[in-house]
């Protein structure tokens, strides 16, 4: 249609499984083998913080 922006659409696939149960995993062997996380505890915060803030949009 013109004037109408075209709208591109992406499909991603995802595993089965605890996504939360692998960050805890991936958290604990890094503090046993004083790697860093692939996330720092910043953007961990970020995420929290934008979780809570949807949860009480929610409700």
């Amino acid at each position: 249609f013109p004037g109408v922006p075209k709208i591109e659409t992406d499909k991603s696939v995802f595993e089965n499984g605890d996504a939360l149960l692998e960050e805890i995993k991936h958290f604990v062997d890094c503090i046993q083998s004083g790697n860093t996380p692939d996330v720092s505890g910043e953007a961990g915060r970020r995420a929290l913080a934008t979780a809570i803030e949807i949860t009480k949009l929610l409700h």
